[in-house]
């Protein structure tokens, strides 16, 4: 249970106070609604290759099970819709488990750092792209 003096943001629906979201998973917030890319990339292609993400700083990482909270929860009545998920150049901390949900937008991840395992077992979404 939350402290009762920790305002939450509305959608999406994120468990977590927005306060306690890192820079980088509020960045994805701030842009699902318009579908416009976080492009956490340096510009530098050899600190950019996706092998060497694990290395990567905090400001490049987002956790999966916020990536999986945003993309599976739909908007309440009234408010718009996420348009789209686009992520570039992010290490991804944790499994993205999709197995069994519904996706409510798309989901790009382009040049992302995955160091666990992916699974879209049985799972809905309107487009995935992964690159």
């Amino acid at each position: 249970m939350r402290p009762p003096n920790r305002a939450r943001v509305p959608f999406p629906a994120v468990s977590l106070p927005f306060e306690d979201l890192w820079e980088s998973e509020r960045c994805v917030w701030h842009r699902i609604e318009s579908g416009i890319p976080t492009d956490l990339r340096t510009n530098d292609p050899q600190q950019d290759d996706p092998t060497v993400g694990k290395a990567w700083p905090m400001g490049r990482t987002v956790r999966a099970a916020v990536l999986i909270e945003l993309l599976t929860t739909d908007r309440r009545a009234g408010e718009r819709r996420p348009r789209a998920l686009h992520l570039v150049g992010a290490r991804i901390m944790g499994g993205l488990d999709f197995s069994g949900l519904t996706l409510v937008c798309p989901l790009t991840l382009e040049g992302c750092h995955l160091g666990k395992r992916v699974s879209f077992d049985e799972a809905r979404a309107p487009r995935v792209e992964l690159s």
